[in-house]
């Protein structure tokens, strides 16, 4: 509708009968995270546990929860489609997504001055709850040695908006606006059975300020983690787009 057909299979030959029908294309869900929203749901560490050199913060992604039904009636372009609960819900082990935490340049210390401190993305690791019981109940400890607790991340993420991707340890957040996690459909596909997935990150800060000035950062230690969910103010919902699927016959 409005863009260039796109095309696939063999070559049409000169002659040839088509099939049309109407469909819907579902685009996904994304989420931005940015320094209001910090703030607003106390992401950020504001002095308990603020003077240390590792900050261990935590994205939840509630499978169980995103499975539940969705407010009704689902609104698409101002118009309501009551009976298609299951085209907008949300299901990250099948479908592709994408999380951007925004503003790290606004986390630079707010005392002496001191722009030239480095805080590095050191860290990314996933941890799958498959029993709720067993998970965690309230905010989650994923400290171990110093390092979050799970599945390392070896796949890449987008610096800054841009078009090259590269993976941990991202060095200088200080300097930088924003970074985006990648996740294409079926990224999550070893964890189908899984009631909840953390995305699990280690911040360190390269030079501590003397003792009693706070260096605060993204902290889930004593704050809940961020949180995928159907709140459109701080997800992207998924939306369709209308579409029509020709299939030539010959």
């Amino acid at each position: 509708m409005g863009e260039d057909p796109r095309f696939i299979g063999e070559v049409k030959p000169e002659n040839y009968g088509i099939i049309r029908k109407a469909v819907k294309i579902r685009h996904p869900s994304n989420a931005t995270f940015d320094f209001t929203d910090y703030q607003k749901f106390r992401l950020n560490n504001t002095g308990i546990d603020g003077n240390v050199s590792i900050h261990g913060f935590s994205m939840e992604i509630n499978v169980s929860r995103l499975q539940l039904n969705i407010t009704n009636p689902i609104t698409d372009h101002n118009v309501s489609y009551p009976g298609l609960h299951h085209a907008y819900q949300i299901d990250p082990r099948w479908d592709s997504f994408n999380i951007t935490m925004q503003d790290f340049n606004r986390f630079r210390p707010a005392w002496v001055g001191m722009d030239a401190i480095a805080v590095n993305l050191t860290d990314v690791k996933f941890q799958y709850i498959k029993e709720l019981g067993t998970g965690p109940s309230g905010p989650p400890a994923f400290y171990a040695l110093g390092k979050t607790a799970g599945i390392n991340y070896d796949q890449y993420i987008s610096v800054n908006g841009g078009n090259i991707l590269t993976k941990p340890p991202i060095q200088d957040l200080q300097d930088k606006d924003n970074i985006t996690f990648v996740f294409p459909s079926k990224f999550f596909y070893s964890a189908a059975d899984a009631k909840v997935i953390y995305i699990n990150m280690t911040f360190e800060v390269g030079k501590l300020p003397a003792p009693g000035l706070p260096m605060h950062y993204l902290n889930s230690s004593r704050s809940p983690p961020g949180s995928y969910n159907y709140n459109t103010t701080e997800v992207s919902q998924p939306y369709l787009t209308d579409a029509v699927l020709e299939v030539a016959v010959w």
